[in-house]
């Protein structure tokens, strides 16, 4: 517009929309848990930009999302499977979500009415056993799906053995089975009996870990063959499953876990880089096998364990750097929760880490960077991790209150390669800190430390699995567990106590003055068995003479008889 004269200008452009108009439904409307065939339908679903994709899900417990995919995104707008059933509910949630051709997606949930049939965990294993023995492995990924769908039925019945017994009420007793060593708070079972409170037969474990061995052989054949992104999905899922309950797993099924993410996924290669979902996948499977090795290896006896800790740092790094991945400076920051180890990543300007607070919950202490900017160039980039490591990671000691104080710092360019910054850092616990080594007390509740090397991630991680002589305590601490009275040694000790502390009184009261060797050669006549107790009196008096002599005790006799 001027004096004189104005215009107008329009520009139109289109809208994508997402499809609508539609439902789904589930044909029959009930029936029991993988024996049933259910048809899942989705109808009646209108968008212009054809065509269009379906792919359906369903959900144990909505509640934490429409995590277990049942198909891939296809053109076919029904499937028909086999579903698992929930333990505390009657109903099983289905989502379909359908998509347009320029990726607009809508969805449309509905439930269905899935009853178990078994009334056992045994009889459930044995059912899904006998199931996946009559499995045609025809179809890579129709057999990857049921396979994911057998592992979250089993997953259902191991959540709900665990439901039964708390942790802190499988000691002292063990369930008859087993006993509970002070220190560690855990059950030491006996033989033909597992879990951690001692309540299982060892033949129904080796059942369940048997099943599951099978499960992840077939998983990995049946993904070398078809290796697309939805079954890629399929075997996550399926992983997290298996691995999910520690006290149902082996050294032998949680090393298959990490050969199928090592050398099928290939998730530890240098130009590996995860979806979202992925790298919350791996981060639980590695929180599984944390928890897992804390439990029932925490003196680092099995190869499993003695190789965890580079796996961990190997896994970390993969997530962390998927995490940061397209990442622009400020975007908020990504954060990822597990029991065993809490990650923060955020991408910033180089100049922005001077002042920079992080608080992550109230288990893990907060952090405060100071960095003098005056020569840096503050449009330079970079990647900021931070971890925070449960303190009872591998201290043999699972009734411990938790925490998570033991952190770890790195920060990168961002392209990932390391960088010559060394901020201050401010550490904020929530009660009285024991400050970490080279920092000092900066206030009553919070340490001050000069450079974030003392805090390299590998040489936490490698603190963390050799923490302390915590197996030498375990072994002592036993001892008062131990079962004593069933032992021979225990007996005859004991007895030999009780004649030594006899013969001491005998000698130094009534024996005083009585010279055995005199007394038998005074006697005309020596009967066998005045020889005999005469010849044990001596030995027995010279065995407790050489005993004393060679003991403190002597010195304390001796300084009392003085």
């Amino acid at each position: 517009m001027n004096a004189t004269a104005e215009g107008l200008a329009y520009y139109s452009y289109p809208i994508n929309m997402a499809p609508s108009g539609g439902t789904v439904d589930v044909q029959p409307l009930a029936g029991f848990a993988m024996k049933t065939y259910f048809t899942i339908i989705a109808s009646d679903w209108v968008d212009e930009d054809l065509p269009l994709k379906y792919q359906f899900y369903y959900s144990i417990n909505s509640d934490n999302g429409y995590n277990a995919i049942l198909t891939e995104n296809q053109f076919t707008s029904q499937t028909t499977s086999l579903l698992p059933a929930s333990i505390g509910k009657p109903n099983l949630d289905i989502r379909v979500e359908v998509m347009d051709y320029f990726e607009a997606k809508a969805f449309a949930e509905t439930s269905v009415q899935v009853t178990l049939l078994e009334t056992t965990f045994s009889e459930v294993v044995t059912s899904l056993d006998d199931l996946f023995d009559s499995l045609q492995h025809y179809d890579p990924f129709e057999t990857v799906r049921l396979i994911s769908i057998i592992a979250i039925q089993i997953s259902e019945w191991e959540s709900a053995t665990l439901a039964g017994t708390t942790i802190t009420q499988a000691c002292p007793f063990c369930s008859g089975h087993g006993y509970c060593p002070i220190i560690t708070g855990s059950c030491i079972c006996n033989s033909s009996w597992s879990y951690f409170d001692c309540s299982i037969n060892s033949s129904f474990f080796d059942q369940v870990m048997e099943l599951k061995m099978e499960l992840l052989n077939s998983l990995d054949e049946q993904y070398k063959i078809i290796q697309d992104d939805t079954t890629k999905d399929l075997v996550y899922q399926t992983l997290t499953q298996i691995s999910q309950d520690i006290h149902f797993n082996n050294n032998e099924s949680l090393s298959k876990i990490q050969d199928i993410l090592e050398n099928t996924l290939g998730i530890t290669q240098p130009d590996t880089l995860l979806s979202e979902s992925e790298t919350s996948a791996v981060a639980d499977i590695l929180n599984n096998m944390l928890s897992y090795a804390s439990w029932y290896d925490c003196e680092k006896n099995t190869a499993f364990t003695a190789a965890l800790a580079d796996k961990t740092y190997a896994y970390m790094k993969v997530i962390t750097k998927s995490m940061l991945n397209g990442k622009i400076p400020l975007e908020n920051v990504t954060i990822i929760r597990t029991d065993s180890f809490d990650i923060y990543t955020i991408r910033e300007g180089v100049c922005d880490l001077d002042g920079l607070l992080i608080n992550l919950d109230t288990l893990s202490p907060k952090l405060s960077f100071r960095l003098d900017v005056s020569s840096l160039n503050c449009s330079e980039q970079v990647n900021l991790e931070y971890y925070a490591f449960d303190s009872n990671l591998m201290n043999c000691n699972v009734t411990a209150d938790s925490n998570k104080n033991l952190i770890a710092i790195n920060i990168t360019d961002s392209n990932g390669n390391p960088t010559n910054l060394d901020p201050k850092v401010i550490i904020s616990y929530s009660g009285e800190p024991l400050c970490p080594d080279k920092c000092i007390r900066y206030t009553p509740k919070s340490c001050q430390c000069d450079s974030i090397s003392f805090f390299d991630v590998k040489t936490q991680i490698i603190v963390i699995f050799s923490k302390s002589q915590a197996h030498k305590l375990i072994k002592v601490s036993s001892l008062g567990s131990f079962p004593f009275w069933k032992s021979v040694a225990f007996w005859s000790i004991l007895v030999l106590t009780i004649w030594y502390f006899v013969t001491i009184r005998l000698v130094k009261g009534r024996w005083a003055e009585w010279d055995i060797i005199e007394e038998f050669k005074k006697r005309r006549t020596r009967s066998k068995w005045y020889t005999f107790k005469t010849a044990f009196l001596v030995n027995n008096y010279n065995f407790l003479f050489h005993f004393l002599v060679n003991t403190s005790i002597t010195e304390c006799l001796l300084s009392q008889d003085s």
